[in-house]
């Protein structure tokens, strides 16, 4: 860990074990017994926790159990059910660091803790009733619970990797808080049906929490199968042409730093990173002999090249999901001043995801070993592309890029060293 990584990461642990020392140690046998029902609940859902798909984290319900102590005990209970729910089998072996284990009972911890603070103090005073004073503060809990919870930890990754908190949250939107608010309520309806029927209701929503697990799952496998599809398809492409290997996925990396760049959200970047994978699908048409054919086409051998732009869209366009941004592979040899193909488009009529594939294929055209030349510098490439500028590409993009490789320039590297050695993935870098 960095220092300022280091730094900020036992100051989460310092706040949580203050936050244990003011509220101290529960003193009454009710409060034990809900720790130790709660707790053993949100343990059970966190060593059921699932990857989330195009993220490198984690999801569960086990944050369930948490915010219904809250909601029916208060801050203190809140804090000790989150701090030893956020344990897992995993951990208890010794599988994270031990500072790990401990940020993650801090956060989770603290979660729990400032939730049932704000529950305490809104307009129902702690009551768990079905009134709109309840309801609004139980909807105000479950905001505090989900931006402590999300906060703490995305900032720590933020600092690890330089970016900034938004950067890191954006493409965890889509899939985090439609889960969250989809079973938050959940929560309520515990803390509800304890008042009046104890832990008997508690335990009954062991089934539904376990149904809601299953639908996580059902739905990450789901997205799974889809990526893996389009990767495979990718896969195939780069497998036609033995000079390329590895092209679909660095130009998918790169238009989706791009899009990121141009304030892309989620559902739109994940899009784009499947048209920039397949944007070269069109190839599978085209013969080897002609594809991987040394020097310069001529006039009939260029326009059947050409011709793949068409006829890759037409492929996606067969598949449903797809269908509706096909165009960003039919028009991604566009020019900005209307000289491309396949249609002549020009500025902003070519669609804006095509042409931030289209600097994204030329930077990796140029950085990469081609059968007709060489791979060339970083620099190189962006010389090219800022004397191409709103003529072949669009400026906005251009500086994108620009920027994109002064922020993150290790980045740059690492592709130009991996396009030189011929790989044919960058696996790191697309689970990054």
């Amino acid at each position: 860990m960095s220092l300022k990584l280091r730094l900020y990461v036992y100051a989460v642990i310092a706040l949580a074990l203050v936050a244990l020392v003011s509220l101290g140690l529960p003193t009454d046998l009710s409060s034990v017994r809900a720790i130790a029902v709660y707790a053993a609940m949100a343990i059970l859902f966190e060593a059921l926790a699932i990857k989330a798909p195009f993220a490198s984290v984690t999801v569960s319900v086990g944050f369930v159990p948490t915010l219904a102590a809250a909601l029916a005990y208060g801050p203190l209970v809140g804090l000790w059910v989150g701090v030893l729910g956020s344990l897992n089998w995993h951990s208890l072996r010794g599988g994270k660091p031990l500072y790990r284990n401990a940020f993650n009972a801090a956060q989770a911890g603290l979660a729990g803790a400032a939730a049932g603070w704000v529950w305490q103090r809104s307009w129902a005073g702690g009551a768990v009733l079905l009134t709109a004073e309840s309801i609004a503060s139980m909807v105000l809990a479950f905001l505090v619970y989900f931006v402590v919870n999300a906060v703490l930890p995305l900032t720590a990754v933020a600092i690890q990797r330089g970016r900034s908190l938004l950067e890191i949250y954006r493409p965890l939107i889509g899939w985090a808080l439609p889960t969250y608010f989809a079973t938050a309520p959940l929560a309520a309806l515990i803390a509800l049906l304890y008042t009046s029927a104890g832990y008997i209701a508690v335990v009954l929503f062991l089934l539904p929490l376990l149904l809601a697990r299953m639908s996580l799952q059902l739905y990450r496998d789901t997205r799974r199968g889809y990526i893996e599809t389009v990767q495979a398809l990718a896969d195939a492409i780069d497998a036609k042409d033995t000079y390329t290997g590895g092209h679909s996925a660095r130009v998918s990396f790169y238009a989706r730093e791009l899009g990121r760049k141009l304030g892309w959200q989620q559902e739109r970047l994940e899009q784009l990173t499947f048209m920039a994978l397949l944007h070269d699908i069109g190839k599978i048409g085209i013969k080897d002999q002609l594809l991987n054919k040394p020097g310069r086409y001529n006039d009939d051998e260029k326009l059947t090249v050409n011709n793949h732009a068409s006829l890759g869209a037409d492929i996606i366009g067969r598949s449903t999901p797809l269908r509706v941004i096909a165009n960003y592979v039919r028009h991604h040899h566009e020019h900005y001043n209307g000289k491309g193909y396949p249609n002549g488009l020009q500025g902003e009529d070519i669609p804006e995801g095509a042409r931030i594939i289209a600097v994204a294929d030329c930077f990796d055209a140029i950085t990469s070993v081609r059968t007709y030349t060489t791979a060339r510098p970083v620099h190189a490439a962006l010389e090219e592309l800022r004397r191409c500028s709103g003529t072949q590409f669009d400026p906005q993009v251009v500086r994108a890029m620009e920027e994109l490789m002064r922020e993150r320039g290790e980045v740059a590297a690492a592709v130009q060293e991996v396009a030189a050695a011929k790989a044919s993935v960058l696996a790191s870098l697309q689970n990054e």
